[in-house]
């Protein structure tokens, strides 16, 4: 329920909808560039969740981060090419949340299981994490909007547990975009990084994606980016040096 901190910090967590997967290589979102349907609208947000906050502090934050980055595998330096995606994960699962900056260590195990339990209670992918360019402190505390889904267990992130929360009054989360969009609401830089991944000297990650893809490939920045063969299904396989 609502508990007006309006005076926090407000961040949003934002999983993509489409993955590739079981869904296919057509399983992906491509909204391609001129005017915004609703079709387009629709195929970004998929389920039909309902717009929530939780108030969180820096350390349920941390860990909120670290059950999303937990879905990739551990990465050896010095190893060469090695798969970037654990598939026992759902794609889904991966939030990235804006208003802050972080890096992600593959060098270090990963935090939890997919149930949300611990795996390594020691280990910590999440490094320099900030809000507005200062160090995120366990005690600070923030605004997160996310979705019912996630603040109700969805994807198992045992951050979220028994936090205190904002009610939307059934907005949902495709209401919420196509009201944004109408009112020529958009990002002051919708190319802002958010996260990056940690320098791993002689090592690539690879994963596969859809063909569309291509064209968004400079969008990685100045890697070594390196298509693959095709896969079964129909997937593009890219790898990246890290």
């Amino acid at each position: 329920r609502a508990t007006g901190r309006c005076d926090l910090p407000l961040l949003s967590a934002v999983a993509p909808g489409k993955t590739g997967g079981r869904g296919g290589a057509q399983n992906f979102t491509d909204v391609p560039q001129g005017p915004l349907t609703a079709r387009h609208v629709a195929d970004l947000c998929v389920f039909p969740n309902v717009v929530c906050g939780v108030e969180i502090d820096g350390a349920g934050l941390a860990d909120w981060l670290e059950m999303a980055v937990s879905l990739f595998h551990t990465i050896t330096p010095g190893g060469g090419e090695q798969s970037l995606i654990d598939q026992v994960w759902s794609g889904h699962g991966f939030d990235v949340i804006y208003g802050l900056t972080y890096e992600i260590d593959l060098s270090r195990p990963a935090r939890f299981h997919p149930d949300g339990s611990l795996a390594d209670p020691q280990a910590r992918r999440i490094r320099d994490l900030r809000h507005a360019g200062h160090p995120v402190a366990p005690s600070d505390r923030f605004v997160v909007a996310t979705n019912t889904y996630r603040a109700n267990g969805g994807g198992h992130v045992a951050a979220l547990a028994g936090l205190p929360r904002l009610d939307s009054g059934g907005v949902t989360l495709r209401q919420a975009l196509e009201d944004m969009l109408s009112r020529g609401c958009l990002p002051e830089d919708p190319h802002a990084q958010v996260f990056r991944f940690a320098p791993l000297d002689g090592a690539r990650i690879r994963f596969d994606t859809g063909h569309a893809a291509r064209a968004h490939l400079a969008e990685l920045g100045p890697r070594d980016v390196r298509l693959g063969e095709d896969q079964a299904g129909g997937f593009l396989q890219v790898s990246l040096a890290l």
